[in-house]
């Protein structure tokens, strides 16, 4: 649902939508199949309502593994309150932490590209991420931030980082990979 912000804001953008006498903003027709998204959640959540009677079935359901919507201070002084752990198999663990501060740290460098709609694509995607209750599976997750990698590519231009990139991160797909055929869960 978030991400009409910023399909909205590239819209006015490209659109060079200009004030009106009455300082509203002069949307065109084209405009429209924005409100798509809003209607395909109202959608979904008939659907829910449909099938359990509830159309926030799904984010109790949440509740019950943990996920509930916090603040991301909160989730971070969670997270913290317990020590760090090297295991994949905790909700303390070391790679999740890292996740979220390697794709924080590409969200944050996401400002940084020519378009701002993808700076706020990915802030707006990352937010509920760092603040679903905890960081397990950020790492699936941030696969979507597709601005990340925009940046990411940026980066890795110069032959130095992209080898310390495909260094550190074909060790982690290795190490990741091996607890997966040793039937581990790794998500």
């Amino acid at each position: 649902m978030l991400i009409v912000i910023p399909l909205a804001y590239e819209y006015l953008c490209q659109c060079q939508c200009q004030r009106q006498s009455q300082h509203r903003w002069a949307v065109r027709r084209d405009a429209a199949p924005l409100a798509l998204i809003p209607a395909t959640f109202g959608a979904w959540l008939l659907y829910l309502w449909a099938a359990t009677g509830n159309p926030i079935s799904m984010a109790l359901d949440q509740a019950h593994r943990g996920r509930t919507l916090l603040p991301p201070w909160e989730v971070a002084r969670n997270f913290s309150s317990q020590p760090l752990e090297w295991t994949l198999n905790s909700n303390h663990s070391a790679v999740d932490l890292g996740f979220v501060l390697g794709f924080g740290g590409l969200v944050l460098l996401s400002w940084l590209l020519r378009r701002r709609s993808l700076g706020l694509f990915a802030t707006l995607l990352f937010l509920p991420m760092i603040s679903s209750g905890m960081y397990a599976s950020v790492s699936r997750f941030g696969l979507e931030l597709f601005p990340a990698f925009i940046v990411l590519g940026h980066v890795t231009r110069w032959r130095l980082v992209l080898a310390l990139y495909l260094a550190i991160a074909g060790s982690l797909s290795l190490y990741l990979m091996a607890r997966f055929a040793l039937g581990y869960w790794v998500a």
